[in-house]
């Protein structure tokens, strides 16, 4: 696989950005503006230390496969970023097999998934077919993630225009120009309809991460946006289908294609035919379009117990004083329980909502299933790509 030098400096940057902000408890935007500008690590804007700088390596490594080229000892041994992305290159052209994404932790514990580098190669190429006549990318979506990575500097490169991350993405997505394509996700696309602001003509935009209300696809067309590409997938996958009309069903992108075994979530990756899960289960309108009906089964065990906790989100919200609520696991000194994050239908004392849930899940639900924790706040905690995340 081949990159650009400015593409890969914007994975990079992003990369080191959000790790740094781990480490020190800070804010990424800051930092991946840093790292953008290139310098040395230890000594320039970024100050990295040796623990930081391992911790770096890792994330690099794990992201870039440069491991299989024998490129990532050289991480340690080099401490500028120019230096870094010269690597990276150096290994995607000569030995990497895979690139490494974190998936966001909405269903549990991030997981490393590994997407071989033909399979991306592949969904690439066949995005660029279908955009050939962008003047230029605005990454909204971070590049660090693979929606982001495929529809950001992996496209820039293979239609050869700018690409536009981070802080400047922000910007230029608010305001597109003709030949502009905003690559973003649902709830930064809603936060766009209600902005009074139209568009101009020759805009297109991508979201996907999560399902799109078709009311703010609508509301971004009557507003003037030309086009609006909704992608089906997940970090495990990549990229599965595609639709340009949420009244459609989504059509399987080309190196995918329906195992027709008896299970409906079942795909076949080409050209191997390797067996994959959906993250959903599917309604086949025939053997190349299907929608996605609903997570499948997200039970997890507590106290050898299988519970659900979508399900138990579900009786939560229907107390009138919930407007919403997640559910998930968090392990305790005796093992997995359940934790609820509550967004309260209006302003009130917590600590008397919270003793009125607890005699509400008490009444319903069983004692495996029972969060033992309540948090509040006026809004569910989401990550930068709008999906829920962890509290």
């Amino acid at each position: 696989m081949q990159t650009g030098t400015d593409t890969t400096l914007a994975v990079l940057s992003h990369l080191i950005g959000n790790e740094l902000a781990s480490q020190r408890a800070a804010g990424s935007s800051d930092l991946v503006t840093r790292a953008s500008a290139g310098g040395s690590l230890r000594d320039g804007p970024l100050a990295v230390d040796s623990i930081e700088q391992l911790a770096l390596a890792r994330v690099v490594n794990e992201f870039f496969d440069l491991e299989a080229s024998g490129l990532d000892e050289w991480l340690l041994r080099k401490d500028t970023i120019e230096d870094w992305v010269a690597l990276i290159r150096e290994g995607l052209a000569d030995g990497a097999r895979h690139i490494g994404f974190r998936s966001g932790g909405t269903t549990g514990d991030p997981k490393l998934n590994r997407i071989p580098l033909p399979q991306l190669e592949a969904e690439v190429a066949l995005i660029a077919g279908a955009f050939a006549d962008r003047r230029r990318i605005i990454g909204v979506a971070p590049p660090h993630h693979i929606y982001g990575f495929l529809w950001g500097p992996l496209l820039a490169d293979a239609l050869d225009v700018p690409y536009c991350h981070g802080d400047m993405a922000h910007r230029y997505a608010l305001d597109p120009a003709p030949g502009d394509l905003v690559v973003a996700f649902p709830e930064w696309w809603r936060y766009r309809s209600a902005r009074d602001t139209g568009f101009s003509a020759g805009i297109a935009g991508v979201t996907s991460t999560a399902p799109c209300p078709p009311e703010v696809i609508r509301a971004l067309e009557d507003k003037g946006l030309d086009a609006m590409t909704e992608v089906y997938g997940s970090s495990e996958t990549g990229g599965i289908a595609w639709r340009s009309d949420p009244a459609s069903p989504f059509t399987l992108l080309n190196h995918w294609e329906r195992a027709n075994d008896g299970d409906a979530s079942s795909l076949f990756l080409r050209p191997l035919k390797t067996r994959v899960t959906a993250p959903d289960e599917l309604h086949w309108h025939d053997q190349r379009t299907l929608t996605p009906a609903g997570r499948r089964d997200g039970a997890i065990q507590v106290a050898g117990t299988n519970v659900d906790p979508a399900a138990i989100g579900r009786t939560l919200v229907e107390h009138p004083d919930v407007a919403e609520c997640a559910v998930r696991s968090f392990e305790t000194g005796s093992g997995s329980r359940l934790k609820a994050f509550v967004v309260p239908a209006a302003d009130g004392d917590r600590e008397t909502l919270e003793k009125t849930l607890r005699e509400w899940v008490n009444a319903r639900l069983t004692t495996p299933e029972r969060p033992v924790r309540f948090d509040f706040g006026t809004a569910l905690p989401r990550n930068e790509l709008g999906k829920l995340s962890d509290w």
